[in-house]
């Protein structure tokens, strides 16, 4: 109750209060209203076979001939769907909610190894209780709410990430990383994110050596001691996993078929340079903030020392989990979305400092301080009032939504349906809700009992249409 207390009276409360605000408003309320970005809906159904039963941990499923012509799903390593897979045994496979749950699980995760972070770094100063300021910074970012809101793969991979990173802040911080358990929790975080995501979760075994290149509180041979450890030890695992033939089969399937033919055959960027460009929009918030708050303690003669140090530490952490992406075509935004807790961090120590100063002013001027107090408190408690009214309510694909949820009426679940060849292989959305919500797979013959079309598709005898009042769609059964 004391901490409770202290949440709510503290000198950082109204900060505190306004940062759970920005949560609120920016991530939980889309995040549980219906509807979701296609990757996650499709990433959502192979977790909810997982949880009933279909497919296994290897070999997880999303539909028949769903992707590549296969019948089981490797486009990405299977830890993310296992995990997520939990989440509906616990929370129902007939709802919206678990994979909104679990997007918030992993940006909680995340958000707590960012203030441990920060905490172990500030240790004995008073800046250790604005923990609160990089995580403000953090999901101010576009990037950040959006992916926390449509369920990618790289939130499970960014909660691996920060806490190998941090892991490994505590294994340095006793000169001794290789006799720290800190060291090889970390190295286990590595693993479980190369399983989440693949080659990207690699990137925390840079560490070591940009610790040394910014902090230099270590020795170079430190440095690459614990560095080759960390691979040997990562690649001993990878290599006794391998041994078994089912893990062999999935992950050579998913790297040499799918991700290596992915990055030859299908580009999406036309520049390698295109992720620094999304590097900066997406920060743009953050990068604003940041400014105004240097000029605002200049103007107020506010002395604000800058630990160059960690301030760069962060920052070539952030780069090291971002610019490899520029080796291949195959880039997207959300795709740094690990990098941006450690750039977070990096903007945050360049002004707490001065804005520590600047609270202690603030707190001696009772009336402004409630002010604010009260201000976010409302902010928090209307953004919940609003997310709570707005819940289930569809925010995208509001007719296909429509259509899905009347057709789970007529079409019983686990069940085939034909489809036109435009639906089967161009939409990829009405597929993948179809999957997730009724359990319903597609198949392009035209062999079982229901038929769906666009209107105004041509249809055969052998069917006849069912009057269930779809917006985007026709529905036909066998006569």
């Amino acid at each position: 109750m004391d901490r409770i207390r202290r949440l709510f009276t503290g000198r950082q409360s109204p900060f505190i209060i306004i940062t759970a605000a920005a949560v609120v408003w920016l991530l939980c309320l889309p995040l549980f209203e219906d509807g979701m970005f296609i990757d996650g809906i499709q990433y959502a159904a192979v977790a909810r076979n997982l949880a009933r039963g279909v497919g296994s941990f290897w070999n997880p499923v999303l539909a028949q001939n769903s992707v590549a012509g296969l019948n089981t799903f490797h486009e990405h390593p299977p830890l993310v769907f296992f995990i997520q897979a939990l989440f509906f045994r616990v929370f129902g496979l007939n709802n919206i909610y678990p994979e909104r749950i679990f997007c918030l699980f992993t940006f909680l995760l995340t958000a707590l190894f960012i203030a441990l972070m920060w905490r172990k770094i500030f240790e004995g100063q008073t800046a250790r209780q604005l923990w609160w300021l990089p995580i403000l910074l953090w999901v101010i970012m576009p990037i950040v709410f959006w992916a926390y809101t449509n369920d990618i793969q790289e939130n499970t991979m960014g909660v691996f990430t920060t806490a190998a990173v941090y892991l490994f802040l505590l294994a340095v911080s006793g000169r001794n990383a290789l006799r720290s358990i800190h060291f090889y929790l970390g190295c286990a975080c590595v693993l479980f994110a190369v399983l989440s995501k693949g080659v990207p979760g690699l990137f925390p075994l840079g560490f070591f050596f940009v610790y040394w290149l910014s902090v230099r509180k270590v020795e170079f041979k430190y440095v690459v001691i614990t560095s080759i450890a960390a691979v040997a030890l990562i690649a001993a695992i990878l290599f006794l996993i391998l041994q078994n033939q089912t893990a062999y089969g999935a992950l050579h399937t998913w790297f040499f078929d799918r991700m290596l033919h992915r990055i030859s055959a299908d580009p999406v960027a036309q520049s390698h340079f295109y992720i620094l460009e999304g590097l900066f929009t997406e920060q743009i918030p953050t990068l604003i903030i940041t400014v105004l708050a240097l000029i605002a303690l200049r103007l107020k003669a506010i002395k604000n020392e800058i630990r160059k140090d960690y301030v760069l530490l962060f920052l070539l952490l952030g780069f090291t989990a971002s610019l490899p992406l520029m080796l291949t075509l195959v880039q997207r935004n959300f795709y740094f979305i690990p990098g941006l807790p450690f750039f977070a961090i990096g903007w945050a120590m360049s002004v707490v400092d001065g804005l520590n100063v600047a609270i202690e002013r603030l707190n001696e001027q009772v009336k402004w301080k409630n002010a604010f107090a009260m201000f976010a408190l409302v902010a928090l408690l209307s953004g919940v009032g609003y997310t709570t009214m707005q819940a289930g309510k569809a925010k995208r694909d509001i007719e296909m939504l429509q259509d899905v949820y009347a057709i789970r009426k007529i079409v019983p679940e686990n069940a085939f349906v034909s489809v036109t060849p435009d639906i089967m292989w161009r939409n990829w959305s009405f597929r993948c809700y179809m999957m997730r919500y009724n359990s319903i797979s597609f198949s392009e013959q035209d062999t079982c009992k229901y038929l769906i079309t666009y209107p105004g598709n041509m249809v055969t005898d052998k069917y006849q249409q069912v009057n269930a009042g779809l917006h985007q769609f026709r529905i036909y059964k066998e006569q």
